[in-house]
């Protein structure tokens, strides 16, 4: 576990966690792991919905 003095390296291993550990059905999942997940879930869903949403309708 990254050590709470390092405030940044810590958000990115609550990120990066879920994506190495989705498919190990052992254990429990902290709040904040699941949290950041959900999150970057939506960000990522959000950003290539609208890059389809352009690629289909164009700019106009």
């Amino acid at each position: 576990m990254v050590s709470k003095t390092q405030n940044g390296a810590l958000t990115w291993h609550l990120i990066k966690l879920p994506f190495y550990q989705y498919a190990t059905f052992t254990g429990r999942a902290r709040r904040a792991e699941y949290w950041f997940f959900v999150l970057s879930m939506i960000v990522i869903a959000t950003t290539v919905g609208m890059f389809v949403d352009l690629l289909y309708y164009g700019v106009d």
